[in-house]
C-alpha cells in the first residue's frame, strides 16, 4: 500500500472523529437549553471545528409572521449585535429555504444566486466585515416536526467548500438547536405557569387581598410569592393581605424562615397581614425556629380573616364561600 492512500485515510479518520467529537459535545450542551446565547454561541464554536465558517447566523421565525428574528451574528470570529426583525420571501434564498423546509447552498453565491432568485441583492443580507464578501454560502431549517422553526446559516471566503457532506452535518446540528429551543421555550412557559400558580392573588375590595398558598412549599415559591404579593402592595391601594395556609400539606425550614420575613414585609409597607388555616404541624414548625405564633394575627379560616378585616375597617365584605 503507498503511503498517499495511508495518509488520505488517515485523514478522513480524523476528520471523522472530530466530527462524532462534535456532535456529542453539542448533544450535552443542548440538555441545559436556558441561555440560549450561550448555546447558539456553542453551536457557531463546533461547527467551526468540522467545516469552513468566515460568517455565521441563526434565525428564529416569528410565530404567525413572514418574519425571523436574528439571535447570533458572526463574522471573522467577531459578534456583532443581532439585527431588527426582518421579512423573508420565497423569492429570495432564505425565504424559499423555510417555505420548503430544505436546505440551500450555492459554491459561489454571487454567480448563482442572481440567477436562480432575481430579486436577490448582496447588500439584503451583508453583515458585518463588508469588505470581504461570501462566496460560499449555505443555509439549512430549524425543524421540529415537520415544521421549520429557524434557520442556520454559515458562509466562507472560500469557492465550493459546501457540499452534501457539510450540508447533513449542519443539518444535524440545527435539529438539535431547534429541540433545544423548543425546551427552553417549554421550561419558560412552565415557569410562568408555576409563578402565577404559586401566588394567585384574589381581590375582595380594593383593600383586601387574600394569598392562598398551596401543597409543598419550598423557598423558591416563598419568593415568587412575595415578589408578587410585594409589588401588588406597593402599586395599589391595599391595606390588607389574608395568607391562608388551610392547603399547606408541607413547608420547607427555610421556605417557613422567608414566609415569616415576608409578613413583615407587608407590615413595613402599612398593609396588614393575617394567617389563616394554620395547621398543628405548621404551628409547631413556627415554634421550632423560635417564633412566638402570637405574634401574629391568626385566624382559623377564610371567611373568619374576610369578616375581621371587614369590621376592623369598618367596610362591608362578604365572606367567600
Amino acid at each position: 500500500m503507498s503511503e498517499q492512500p495511508t495518509a488520505e485515510l488517515a485523514h478522513r479518520l480524523t476528520l471523522a472523529q472530530t466530527e462524532l467529537d462534535v456532535l456529542a459535545e453539542y448533544g450535552r450542551a443542548i440538555h441545559n437549553p436556558r441561555d440560549l446565547l450561550a448555546l447558539y454561541r456553542s453551536l457557531h464554536r463546533n461547527v467551526k471545528q468540522i467545516m469552513a465558517v468566515d460568517a455565521f447566523f441563526i434565525a428564529l421565525i416569528l410565530p404567525g409572521q413572514s418574519m425571523v428574528q436574528t439571535q447570533l451574528l458572526v463574522d471573522d470570529d467577531v459578534e456583532y449585535p443581532p439585527a431588527k426583525a426582518w421579512a423573508y420571501s420565497a423569492d429570495k434564498p432564505t425565504g424559499w429555504l423555510i417555505h420548503n423546509a430544505a436546505p440551500i447552498r450555492f459554491a459561489n453565491l454571487n454567480a448563482e444566486a442572481q440567477t436562480r432568485f432575481p430579486n436577490y441583492t448582496l447588500a439584503m443580507t451583508a453583515f458585518g466585515n463588508n469588505k470581504n464578501f461570501s462566496k460560499a454560502w449555505m443555509t439549512v431549517p430549524m425543524m421540529i416536526d415537520q415544521s421549520v422553526t429557524g434557520v442556520v446559516n454559515v458562509q466562507s471566503y472560500q469557492e465550493g467548500v459546501y457540499g452534501p457532506h457539510e450540508e447533513r452535518l449542519l443539518l444535524t446540528l440545527a435539529s438539535m438547536t431547534a429541540i433545544a429551543v423548543g425546551q427552553a421555550n417549554l421550561i419558560a412557559q412552565l415557569e410562568a405557569t408555576r409563578s402565577a400558580l404559586s401566588a394567585p392573588l384574589i381581590p375582595v375590595n380594593e383593600q383586601l387581598l387574600i394569598l392562598p398558598l398551596l401543597g409543598q412549599i419550598d423557598l423558591d415559591r416563598v419568593q415568587i410569592a412575595q415578589q408578587t404579593l410585594l409589588h401588588t402592595i406597593q402599586h395599589s391601594r391595599t391595606k390588607q393581605v389574608l395568607l391562608d395556609l388551610t392547603a399547606v400539606s408541607r413547608v420547607e425550614p427555610a421556605a417557613l424562615a422567608a414566609l415569616l420575613r415576608m409578613i413583615q414585609a407587608v407590615g413595613l409597607l402599612g398593609a396588614t397581614c393575617m394567617l389563616s388555616g394554620v395547621q398543628a404541624d405548621l404551628s409547631q414548625q413556627i415554634t421550632a425556629l423560635g417564633m412566638d405564633l402570637s405574634r401574629f394575627a391568626v385566624v382559623r379560616n377564610v371567611q373568619q380573616g374576610v369578616l375581621e378585616f371587614g369590621l376592623r375597617s369598618g367596610a362591608k365584605v362578604k365572606a367567600p364561600r
